[in-house]
């Protein structure tokens, strides 16, 4: 701790300081002031290096962007506010809405966004074309910041009860075929009436001979969220039809390629996908597009009314991760995937968004800004390289970072602000740059390229959020229709037994309903009857709780059984006596070895009914082998994959000769009484006769048990088929399951089959290995991955099957812990059969 000294102190020693000072000779005199002026300039030259090389280490990964409003679109603003920016530059507005914008952000924009149309029925009297207009883009330029120009080929002042521009769907002046001829005139403007006026080549010729002699780059975001169908060239709207949206872009670019306007940055911006007009259907291709693109907004049009006055069960509340990678509200595309598939080696630019207010106080907003920008945008979604924040109010939705008065439960201004100045703070995050340079990448006459700086640490981490209790137990509560209510639960009732299951939607202990029993025959071996569930990751020296409720007919004694899915060794095996009135039962239990578990509930030792719900297996701690939740920050093109598995390339077909085929004689049945788990005091039963190499960590890997469960499809819009036990044709007795494909869809994760909840150990090599065949040759995709969002891919392949069987195996070394992972088979690429029997995975 450096010692303080004292106004008086210090008058003492300078005072004896003057007296020693003047007893020194000349020389001396001089020594000690060029001493002394080392001393004290030391630290500023010290100081100034050091902020000099933190300033060049500093290197951003995201330009920081907008589209500024003014008053009344952002009603935070005062009304002497009138111009958008940079108009009201120009018109020297006495509050520029672009400073205010920047002081409350944080951090001045690196991007400002504006809008050109094509043309202008109304505002423009000459030729009604717009320009290119080089005072707007000088006065952007000028101030370190780089022109986003949204160009669309719409009358910019066309009406429509929907708004106007491109959202007006009627104007056949504008179709794509009239774009892609090229010689067609603008509405109002023709040769007849005026001769001076040009067609759509000779406007775009000269729109892009402009950009050209400006020199500068620039981002062009041409025709965007074509995808939609609000707008005027989206392909089902204003007589359009398939493939032209691609002719017009094509047509469009290849103007400016001839006259060599190579300053202009193309960006091709859909939105988030919600439909069945897909990314591909629209991608005019690698050598038409420098950076690829997509809008999405927390927002009441995709929500079905707003936010923060919504009473709607539509109004959903979507994060970013919701937005961008998949969720109810947009049908589960995961959009960022979907991008990276198509175009993976291309930086991706936001061109809209933003979020709502919630109608609370501010802090669910706040928190959403967090979440997205020091958490998700830096950690999940490396390859985006820039957005652009809507700082509108429209459409009802309170999307400024102000928080616009009125869309609180209290009125005032929320803490959104506060929370996205935090953000900005952030060295990820790249502001405006006086030097027009950004690091080099902003050179004349050249496209703009992605920043390629570190991803650091937030420069602000958000208070911790607890882990949440992660239940290792699916459809503990037995809801659902009356198809999948029991899945993936797994009911027997062998020789020497009889019951019966149903779903009671009359009692529950709560929700809506609870799993039924009831056994007409009973038998001292208390497992005859059993419901049990797979596929339960438990780690050795862990304590796990074991949660249910229950009730029955009469007092019952029921067995609840933990043990190894493989060996079917017990972990835990107790009895409970289960009264008439519902109540809460709870058992724990560790296990000795890292394994993967069933839980059984063995029900045979007694005649009568029995309800059970809520039933749920939890750790008490967090695994100690669990990594960081905060990986290391390197951006990457590696897409950030999402609930369906990445494609991996085709790879070389296996050799088209003929194997030699596999035995064709049926082994001998099991006796059809076999039980699955066994008590303590009762053999183990083989349960196929072939015997499964090492430890199989997969349930039911011959698809023998009923339903097949814990194996599931998922199939998402766009895809269809059914899946099937078939015993009559498999490589182990008694099945194989047999998938068949009726519409097909060249996105093959489109109908999947799997299983989840995997364990999967860092550092271990595992090999995973399934026999087989096809009804016609084919590829089918599958992989390992995160059962959650992010749904990191671990591993993936594609494998070539035949119309007879094949073992395919393959190899893999797991970096990280993995309580949760799921495997899948991705079959929806071609329509036909597949078969598939024996999948292993070991470690």
């Amino acid at each position: 701790m450096a010692k303080i000294v004292s106004m008086e102190q210090n008058n003492s020693l300078i005072s004896r300081f003057k007296i020693a000072y003047s007893s020194f000779d000349r020389s001396t005199r001089i020594a000690i002031l060029a001493m002394l002026l080392i001393v004290i300039a030391t630290p500023i030259v010290i100081k100034s290096v050091t902020t000099s090389s933190q300033h060049a280490s500093t290197t951003a990964s995201v330009y920081f962007g907008a589209t500024i409003k003014a008053y009344p679109n952002n009603p935070y603003y005062p009304t002497a506010c009138k111009d958008d920016p940079p108009w009201s530059t120009l018109d020297n507005d006495p509050c520029n809405p672009w400073s205010l914008f920047n002081q409350n952000a944080g951090k001045n924009v690196s991007m400002l966004s504006i809008g050109f149309p094509w043309f202008n029925s109304k505002s423009w009297p000459t030729n009604n074309y717009f320009p290119f207009d080089t005072v707007l883009l000088d006065t952007i330029r000028n101030q370190g910041v780089i022109p986003f120009v949204n160009w669309y080929s719409a009358d910019g002042d066309a009406n429509s009860t929907s708004g106007g521009g491109l959202f007006d769907t009627n104007q056949p002046n504008f179709s794509l075929s009239k774009i892609i001829q090229g010689n067609i005139y603008g509405a109002n403007c023709d040769t007849a009436s005026n001769p001076s006026c040009v067609t759509f080549d000779q406007y775009i010729t000269q729109f892009a001979t402009a950009a050209k002699t400006w020199a500068h780059p620039f981002f062009l975001r041409f025709d965007w969220e074509m995808n939609g169908n609000w707008t005027v060239y989206n392909e089902s709207q204003n007589g359009n039809t398939a493939g032209q949206y691609v002719a017009a872009w094509r047509h469009v670019h290849d103007i400016f390629t001839k006259v060599g306007a190579t300053n202009v940055t193309w960006v091709w911006c859909p939105n988030v996908e919600s439909s069945s007009q897909q990314y591909g259907d629209y991608y005019p291709g690698d050598n038409y597009v420098d950076w690829t693109c997509f809008d999405g907004y927390n927002t009441p049009s995709q929500q079905g009314g707003s936010i923060h006055n919504c009473t709607s069960s539509s109004c959903q509340w979507l994060s970013f991760a919701d937005i961008y990678s998949g969720s109810k509200a947009n049908g589960n595309y995961n959009s960022y995937k979907d991008m990276l598939s198509l175009a993976p080696s291309k930086p991706i630019i936001i061109g809209e968004f933003a979020s709502d207010e919630y109608g609370d106080d501010g802090t669910k907003k706040a928190s959403w800004i967090t979440d997205t920008f020091l958490t998700q945008l830096p950690l999940n979604y490396p390859q985006i390289k820039g957005f652009i924040w809507f700082d509108w109010s429209i459409n009802t939705g309170c999307y400024p970072i102000e928080s616009t008065p009125g869309c609180t439960a209290n009125g005032t201004a929320s803490k959104a602000q506060a929370a996205f100045a935090n953000a900005m703070a952030s060295s990820y995050y790249q502001g405006s740059d006086a030097s027009n340079s950004f690091g080099g990448a902003l050179t004349d006459l050249q496209p703009i390229k992605p920043l390629i700086g570190p991803s650091p640490t937030p420069t602000t981490i958000p208070s911790p959020t607890p882990i949440p209790v992660i239940n290792l137990i699916q459809n503990g509560s037995f809801e659902g229709t009356a198809s999948t209510w029991d899945n993936p639960w797994d009911f027997q009732d062998r020789t020497g037994a009889t019951a019966t299951i149903s779903q009671d939607t009359t009692t529950a202990s709560s929700g809506n309903s609870s799993a039924k029993i009831t056994v007409t025959q009973a038998n001292t071996t208390p497992w005859y009857v059993q419901l049990l569930q797979g596929n339960i990751p438990v780690t050795a020296g862990q304590t796990y709780t074991v949660t249910f409720s229950a009730k029955a007919d009469s007092s019952k004694a029921i067995n609840v059984v933990a043990q190894n899915a493989s060996t079917y060794k017990e972990t835990t095996n107790q009895n409970v006596t289960v009264s008439t009135n519902w109540q809460p039962y709870t058992i724990t239990f560790t296990p000795v070895n890292t394994e993967t578990d069933l839980l059984a509930f063995n029900l045979a030792n007694s005649t009568g009914t029995l309800w059970l719900d809520n039933v749920s297996i939890t750790a008490s701690t967090i695994p100690s082998q669990t990594p960081s939740n905060t990986p290391t920050l390197t951006p990457t093109s590696t897409p950030s994959p999402t609930p369906t598995p990445t494609p991996t390339p085709t790879p070389t077909p296996l050799p088209t000769d003929t194997p030699t085929p596999l035995p064709t004689d049926t082994p001998t049945p099991l006796p059809t009484d076999t039980p699955t788990p066994l008590p303590t005091d009762t053999p183990t039963p083989t349960l196929t006769p072939t015997p499964t190499p090492a430890v199989n960590i997969l349930q039911n890997y011959g698809f023998d048990f009923s339903n097949y469960s814990p194996w599931y499809t998922v199939v998402h819009s766009g895809a269809n088929g059914n899946t099937a036990q078939d015993n009559s044709t498999y490589v182990s007795w008694p099945n194989s399951i047999h998938v068949t494909i009726t519409q097909a869809n060249k996105t093959n994760w489109l109908y999947q089959l799997g299983q989840n909840h995997i364990v999967l150990n860092p550092n271990q090599t595992y090999t995973i290995s399934f026999m087989a065949r096809a009804s016609t040759n084919r590829y089918i995709a599958f992989g390992l991955q995160q059962n959650y969002s992010p749904w990191k891919v671990y591993y993936g392949k594609t494998s070539y099957l035949k119309t007879y069987w094949q073992k395919f195996t393959y190899t893999f070394t797991q970096s990280v812990y993995e309580h949760n992972a799921w495997l899948s088979f991705d079959l929806s690429s071609n329509t036909g059969s597949v078969w598939i029997d024996n999948v292993i995975l070991t470690q």
